[in-house]
């Protein structure tokens, strides 16, 4: 058995076992009302640990929204010690692809809690609703490739006022493109998974 898969089994034993956590998978009408607050709090939960540079770019209306127009394309995973929430993750599902998105916690001492509610679990889950790729976002370079997920690239859009700083940013985005695309064909070439043949950057769904 490879270390990777070790690491795996030891990780998920320890949320289970150790921490004696149960998760569920809520999609569409099986999510409940008051379960929306809950899952902006968990939001917010993520925004406050970041002391420095958490910017919360969602409100609890927008929840609110989510709960009234969009909730037959949301997946809820939670995590929970006996009826307590302790963490959770807020997902889209659509077009047979399943796009994680916002993850927090109301315990962050429980180890590798991160793991299991954002790729293990939602990878179980697709698994056995027969959704056929995930999306776990952008970033996150080798411990998410160790964790089941081939890289691909992705594409975002920014704009910077200074011209001296836009020159400056322009340079360094050069180069680290250059990395990028050499650490994405290294993953690709180490990986045990098979690449479909439309594999790459996907566009996100419409709200």
């Amino acid at each position: 058995m490879s270390k990777s898969i070790q690491q795996v089994k030891r990780e998920r034993r320890s949320i289970y076992e150790d921490a004696g956590l149960t998760l569920k998978a809520f999609f569409g009408d099986e999510i409940e009302d008051e379960m929306f607050p809950t899952m902006f709090r968990i939001y917010q939960s993520t925004i406050q640990a970041r002391v420095f540079w958490g910017i919360q770019h969602l409100n609890e209306e927008f929840f609110m929204m989510l709960k009234e127009k969009f909730r037959k394309n949301l997946c809820f995973i939670v995590a929970m010690k006996g009826d307590e929430v302790v963490a959770g993750t807020f997902n889209v599902v659509k077009a047979g692809k399943f796009y994680g998105r916002y993850w927090g916690t109301f315990d962050s001492s429980i180890k590798n809690l991160h793991f299991e509610t954002c790729y293990y679990k939602p990878i179980e889950v697709c698994c056995d609703h027969g959704i056929l790729r995930m999306e776990p976002g952008a970033g996150g370079d080798d411990f998410k490739f160790v964790r089941g997920f081939n890289p691909s690239v992705t594409n975002s859009m920014h704009f910077c006022k200074n011209g001296g700083l836009h020159m400056a940013i322009a340079r360094y985005l050069n180069s680290e493109g250059t990395y990028i695309e050499g650490a994405v064909d290294e993953m690709n070439e180490r990986s045990v998974l098979r690449m479909p043949s439309n594999a790459g950057a996907v566009e996100p769904p419409e709200l």
